[in-house]
């Protein structure tokens, strides 16, 4: 699971599109697993849930599973091999960094730009 400073980033500049994702597990009284060793402010709730802490309250870090299910990949996987192919072949062509350094990063980054038109500049996210 990506914790690192530019997934939360990533994740955080995604809060108009996705929301904040599942309900923080401080609101629903969950038990708090807290993540140490470079992961501050990062938690994981009883059921596999992944949070980073900010100011207004929880948001939810997805893993990869769950941004693949946000696209539908359960229903029909095969139906995004081929637009995966592509996008990934695009940021390779074009030398962007819209890849990102890990699945989470890739996945986030990949429904950034098929459900919203974005793309991420390293800051925030741009229209594709």
């Amino acid at each position: 699971m990506d914790t690192s400073e530019t997934y939360i980033k990533m994740r955080l500049a995604a809060i108009p599109y996705l929301g904040r994702g599942v309900n923080s597990p401080r609101s629903v009284g969950h038990e708090l697993n807290w993540l140490t060793d470079s992961h501050e402010g990062v938690f994981i709730d009883t059921n596999g849930n992944f949070f980073v802490a900010t100011k207004e309250g929880a948001v939810q870090l997805e893993r990869q599973d769950q941004l693949q299910g946000m696209l539908g990949w359960h229903r029909n996987p095969l139906g995004y091999i081929e637009p995966l192919y592509r996008y990934i072949t695009m940021g390779e062509e074009l030398g962007e960094q819209m890849l990102g350094e890990s699945m989470e990063q890739l996945w986030l980054s990949f429904y950034m730009h098929e459900k919203h038109g974005k793309k991420w500049d390293g800051e925030r996210w741009i229209d594709a």
